[in-house]
């Protein structure tokens, strides 16, 4: 695998740039209203009685998000033969999580809890995102997307006004998440994030839709 790396750069890079960028249009989304409506998501899945959990589940959420914006870097480095250092860095990531719980949990409860975890997968994302730069010592590979991360939190700013609904059911959830939605969309034209391998790949989505529909 590593001299497949090696001999197909641009094929690396390219497939690399592909998954993140996929990941941001699909996951960014989700997570900008989690993080925002914490309290709210919680209530209209488990109930009202959950809602204290809130803060934990906002931490988390951003957390494991950058956790798994790491993935493609992870997949990277397996392709070098990197599994020490994967595992180093996980060892290091467990290691931390549970010092930093030791360490908050008995001052912030269960909010400490969610922070140490997500300080803990921050780092680890971090650690691996840079090895893998490191390894990979051809430029062009990206991770963070600054046109895909504004489309998403920009439209995030209609969400609250969900709190101000009396009763929030799941038609007024959705509703509110169509037209976050439709925003984003447009912001991301806008913006014009989507590359000519988006277009591809959105084509031949459409077509195998419609394939399945005829």
């Amino acid at each position: 695998y590593k001299r497949q790396a090696e001999d197909n750069t641009s094929g690396v890079v390219s497939t690399f740039n592909n998954n993140n960028r996929w990941f941001g249009y699909i996951t960014l989304p989700i997570a900008a209203i989690l993080v925002i409506l914490p309290a709210e998501s919680i209530a209209l899945i488990w109930g009202e009685s959950y809602t204290a959990g809130a803060w934990a589940l906002a931490i988390l959420i951003l957390g494991r998000t950058f956790f798994y914006l790491a993935n493609t870097s992870t997949f990277l480095l397996y392709m070098y033969g990197a599994t020490r250092l994967i595992l180093a860095v996980n060892l290091f990531s467990a290691l931390l999580n549970v010092v930093l719980n030791w360490i908050l949990i008995p001052r912030m409860g269960i909010t400490g809890a969610a922070l140490a975890t997500a300080t803990a997968l921050f780092a680890q994302a971090m650690l691996i995102i840079l090895s893998a730069h490191l390894y990979h010592r051809e430029p062009g590979l990206r991770v963070f997307f600054p046109r895909i991360l504004a489309a998403a939190v920009l439209p995030a700013a209609v969400l609250p006004a969900l709190k101000s609904v009396p009763e929030l059911g799941w038609i007024q959830f959705i509703g509110m998440g169509l037209v976050y939605t439709t925003l984003y969309f447009l912001l991301l034209k806008s913006f014009r994030a989507f590359s000519e391998e988006d277009r591809a790949i959105g084509r031949q989505i459409l077509s195998r839709i419609k394939g399945k529909a005829e």
